[in-house]
Parts: structure tokens; C-alpha cells; sequence
């Protein structure tokens, strides 16, 4: 059953009914050949549109880490909206948005012990990619942030990881924004607060804008 509203409806039906639609603005971003076989590990269809968190992100990605991913994050990390591969062992986690107010998060909600893991962890990325900043990546924008860690935590572990950043305009079930500059303003609010504008990663970091418009609704 394909999820009823948002981002997670229009992700599922353009990965399993038009993926095209993701695929190509997907390799343009990437500056890869518009041929290049794209393999989408999820949302599929055929496994009930499971998404995938933790060990068994790296599990379905067919990935060998050299430091454990729980010496990084704890159990209950990111739940990622889709997962691909490509040729040549490049893989892309993606995160899917469809109004602007997902852009907020409410900030970590874990507990000790694991609280202070995420908040040492967010720390040495945060110290690794930008200069001279003490802000708490723990708050008001810890979503982003930590899909950036995420990133990060599979180039240490020599990885050719991609994170696509997918944001739907006119999705009407949403009230979504109807324009790519609306879409902007807010990215630019939320990398500026993280000082997140430019840093190493930065190439790796891909922002999709897709119409909604263009995406094939399951139920037609």
C-alpha cells in the first residue's frame, strides 16, 4: 500500500512507477554519464516500501565498514526514505521533503547513554567539515545535520557515498511550495545556521528539485 500523503507517497511512486523521474536530475547532480544504471534498493514495492535504518541500511547497500556503526550512532538512527546503488560501488541515501516545515526537527530525542554519543559524534563532524564553530548540532536543525554525519561516517569508512536531498514542489496534498526558490530560501536558512554553505562534503550533497506534477499517481 502506497503511503496515503507528502513526500513519502511521491518518493514511493516515482522510485517504482516513473523512476526516471528521480534518475535523471539524480546523475545530472552527480555529473555522471545519463546512462548509468541506477539500482533503488527501496522504497520498493515488491518488499512493502520498508525503509531502511542502521545496520541494515548498510546491510541492503552491501556495504563493509571498517568501524562498526554502532561505535558511531546508536540503535534508532535515521530511518532513510530511499537507498541506491550505482556501478563502481557508489551508493545514495536519500532524504525526501514535500512542504517546508519538515525542514524543523524538534531536535534529538535520545537518552542516555546515547544522547551523548549522537552529541559526540555531530561534535567531530561538525569540527571536521566546518571552522571554528561551537554550535549544537543537537537542536533545531538535527535532521540535516545528521544526514550530513551520516555522509560523513561512510567517507571515513571509504565509501563513494551520495546524499540526495529531495524536494518536491507543487505537492498539493501537502500544501507544498509551488516554486524551486521557495525551496531554496529555506536550504539556505537551514546550511546557513549550520554553516553548512560550503565544506569537503559539499560534492557529495545533491539537491533534487522535482514536480510533483511529474510523478505518476498510484491510484490513477
Amino acid at each position: 500500500m502506497y503511503a496515503r500523503k507528502g513526500s513519502q507517497r511521491l518518493l514511493q511512486a516515482a522510485v517504482n512507477l516513473a523512476p526516471q523521474v528521480v534518475n535523471v536530475p539524480l546523475l545530472s547532480a552527480m555529473r555522471a554519464p545519463a546512462d548509468t544504471a541506477v539500482e533503488w534498493l527501496s522504497p520498493l514495492r515488491s518488499e512493502a516500501f520498508v525503509e531502511y535504518r542502521d545496520g541494515a541500511t548498510y546491510d541492503r547497500l552491501g556495504l563493509t565498514l571498517q568501524t562498526p556503526s554502532t561505535d558511531f550512532w546508536p540503535n534508532g538512527g535515521p530511518v532513510w526514505d530511499g537507498l541506491a546503488r550505482l556501478p563502481m560501488g557508489e551508493v545514495v541515501l536519500v532524504e525526501a521533503k514535500a512542504h517546508i516545515p519538515e525542514m524543523i526537527s524538534s531536535g534529538t530525542r535520545a537518552s542516555e547513554p546515547a544522547r551523548q554519543m549522537i552529541t559526540t559524534s555531530l561534535n567531530r563532524v561538525r569540527d571536521s567539515l566546518v571552522r571554528s564553530s561551537s554550535l549544537d548540532w543537537t537542536g533545531r536543525f538535527y535532521q540535516y545535520a545528521n544526514r550530513i554525519a551520516h555522509l560523513h561516517f561512510l567517507h571515513e569508512n571509504g565509501i563513494p557515498a551520495h546524499l540526495a536531498l529531495v524536494y518536491f514542489i507543487n505537492a498539493a496534498d501537502v500544501d507544498g511550495p509551488a516554486t524551486v526558490d521557495e525551496w531554496k530560501g529555506a536550504i539556505t536558512l537551514v546550511e546557513s545556521y549550520l554553516r553548512l554553505r560550503r565544506h569537503r562534503l559539499s560534492r557529495y550533497v545533491h539537491k533534487l528539485f522535482i514536480d510533483a506534477r511529474d510523478v505518476p499517481d498510484p491510484d490513477a
